[in-house]
């Protein structure tokens, strides 16, 4: 065995073993074959995991130029978390012979991915309780199978599996189609995640830079490393038992009859018509579910591989090791390149930019933050007039402030500092500007999705920038930690407060108050099912007749679609469509019928439809 690697560190924070600590590996008899740890990895040495436990627990001797680290960090840069101790994964497990609950819960992995092919792959959109159902089976059965193999429960792994859950019951309770597809993304990404929180494979404590290695560790590295475990799990569990024996001698028996069967059956249907159309009928008959069931069952193959390949190997430590705290603070010191007067001629032209274009429209600024017009402009180009070229500024100065922390040598420079603070406050003046405009601009013409989505992301956006100009002055503040709880609590928020909902019932109830001088019912009749209750307000209260009139033709629409769906499937089904529904049939509409109004002429139909807003032409009423 080779260990010419003896003096690379065991773990970040944690110094090479001295010559004294090094085990000597003892000769192996020629009659002895050498102990293979299956699974591709080398098994430690006595000396090597007593070492790695030193260091876990603070008692080995600091290490001065470690690989990978820094004696003195700096928190601004991509490597901000170089000071915090990194968490020891839980060293890799001799994956055992698989065991008969092994080959149980591969066949249940197949049933999941069954279940994943039916209710999240084939779910309607937007998602509805289908998701949530298959979410709640698929967190029970990984919890499961971590206990019976004695993986203990910590704080870390309660907390994501609470959280998601939480994220999984959104589901049911929102009929938004852009939210919904942002928490299926959500949930597929981090399900993994917690897989390695749960058997303590994670190389931080906490969410940290290692954090995008660690995911990309549970989606792809783990899953497919072990993609063919479920296969294996099955056969050498069949294998131990006679039943096992027998249904596997079964099954090949099944398999060599199926070219027998159709070659006797096509030679049966040449030799008779009357078999020929009893299994036409019956294919005929299959045809209309069987295909899609076949389609699911191929793809719940590959699902259920996954699957098994994720947790199995979490559970063991298996391909967990590919990706290191070591692997990744060696990448980072080597893209350190760029000498500090390389970054600062860099940032002070871009600077004084900044200050010049700051200076020279002072004026056109204090008008947005007080909500002034300035002269030859009107609301909307005031507000418009470069709102996505600033948006694009504060991205471009988050690139530049990440490349600067990537490439310097020496990111504590004090000039470095210095120019980095000035570049994130110039930033934030940035996007105070842009958020002063588009507040100016809902506050004139209401609310929409896409003006509360990126009002949300500029203030993400300056949430990241405050954490920057923070771990400039905490040198042990990590910044990634902070910004990736920080988006997770914006997102959360933004699933919390049903836009949709909000943008309806805001617009409405400025409108009916006068503070709007208008309503986009057009606007509010392409929302989800949250804005119904408004409009069903707004066609019963709006002053002018032509937007009551527009209200009222927008409701039999929204019926149309929800009381003829919304009991279509068990799947889809939602709280606010099933409550959209049940306001819409106390309010007396009803499903379009087409052979309801066939003996009405268009007069009367138009009279039946919207009653109390038409003449006696059929025509709407002018706008009083």
């Amino acid at each position: 065995m080779d260990r010419s690697d003896w003096n690379e560190p065991l773990s970040p924070g944690c110094p090479p073993a001295t010559e004294a600590e090094r085990p000597q590996t003892p000769m192996v008899p020629e009659n002895k074959p050498a102990t293979v740890q299956v699974g591709g990895e080398e098994p430690n040495p006595a000396g090597e995991s007593d070492r790695a436990v030193d260091c876990e627990q603070g008692t080995a001797p600091p290490v001065q130029g470690l690989p990978g680290t820094s004696s003195t960090p700096d928190a601004l840069s991509a490597s901000g978390a170089l000071s915090a101790t990194a968490a020891i994964p839980r060293p890799s497990e001799p994956f055992p012979e698989f065991s008969p609950f092994d080959g149980l819960f591969a066949f249940l992995t197949f049933l999941l991915g069954y279940a994943y092919v039916a209710l999240v792959f084939f779910a309607p959109v937007p998602a509805g309780l289908s998701v949530t159902v298959f979410a709640l089976a698929f967190f029970l059965c990984a919890s499961v199978y971590f206990h019976r193999l004695g993986r203990r429960w910590d704080r870390g792994a309660v907390l994501w599996l609470v959280g998601l859950l939480l994220l999984a019951l959104y589901f049911p309770l929102s009929d938004n189609r852009t939210l919904s597809s942002l928490a299926l993304a959500a949930l597929t990404v981090l399900a993994p995640y917690w897989a390695l929180v749960r058997c303590g494979r994670r190389l931080s404590p906490n969410l940290s830079r290692y954090t995008p290695g660690e995911l990309l560790s549970a989606l792809f590295i783990v899953p497919f490393s072990n993609f063919s475990a479920a296969f294996r799990a099955l056969f050498l569990s069949l294998r131990k038992t006679k039943r096992g024996r027998d249904a596997m001698i079964a099954l090949l028996g099944l398999v060599l009859a199926v070219p027998l069967c159709a070659w006797a059956v096509s030679l049966l249907l040449a030799a008779d018509p009357a078999f020929a159309a009893l299994l036409h009928g019956l294919f005929d008959g299959l045809a209309h579910g069987g295909f899609e069931t076949a389609v699911k069952l191929i793809l719940a193959v590959p699902v259920a591989c996954y699957f098994f390949g994720l947790l199995s190997g979490a559970a063991w430590g298996r391909a967990t090791g590919k990706v290191t705290a070591h692997k990744f603070d060696a990448f980072f010191n080597k893209m350190q390149v760029a000498p500090a007067l390389l970054c600062c001629a860099t940032l002070l032209p871009l600077l004084l930019v900044y200050m010049l274009y700051f200076v020279s429209q002072l004026t056109y600024f204090l008008s947005a933050f007080q909500s002034m017009l300035p002269e030859g402009f009107t609301y909307a180009e005031y507000a418009r007039q470069g709102f996505f070229e600033l948006s694009k500024i504060c991205l471009l100065n988050l690139a530049v402030l990440l490349l600067v922390s990537l490439l310097s040598k020496a990111r504590r420079h004090p000039f470095i500092r210095g120019f980095s603070l000035a570049l994130s406050a110039f930033t934030l003046l940035f996007i105070a500007t842009a958020l002063s405009k588009m507040i100016l601009y809902v506050r004139v013409y209401g609310l929409t999705e896409k003006r509360l989505y990126t009002t949300f992301a500029m203030a993400f956006l300056a949430c990241v920038f405050l954490l920057l100009i923070f771990s400039v002055f905490r040198d042990r503040m990590d910044p990634f930690r902070w910004i990736y709880r920080s988006g997770l609590i914006f997102f959360a928020l933004l699933l919390l407060i049903n836009p949709d909902a909000l943008i309806a019932r805001s617009n409405v109830g400025r409108y009916l108050s006068g503070d709007l001088p208008d309503v986009d019912v057009q606007l509010l009749s392409s929302l989800s099912s949250d804005a119904v209750p408004s409009l069903l307000r707004l066609s019963e209260e709006a002053p002018d007749g032509k937007v009551r009139a527009q209200a009222r033709q927008a409701l039999p629409m929204k019926a149309d679609r929800l009381l003829s769906s919304y009991r279509r499937d068990w799947k889809g089904w939602s709280l606010p469509e099933a409550r959209a529904a049940r306001l819409l049939q106390e309010a007396g509409y009803q499903p379009f019928d087409p052979g309801r109004y066939a003996d009405h002429d268009a007069e009367s139909q138009a009279e039946l439809l919207f009653p109390d807003d038409l003449g006696t032409n059929g025509a709407l009423p002018a706008t009083p």
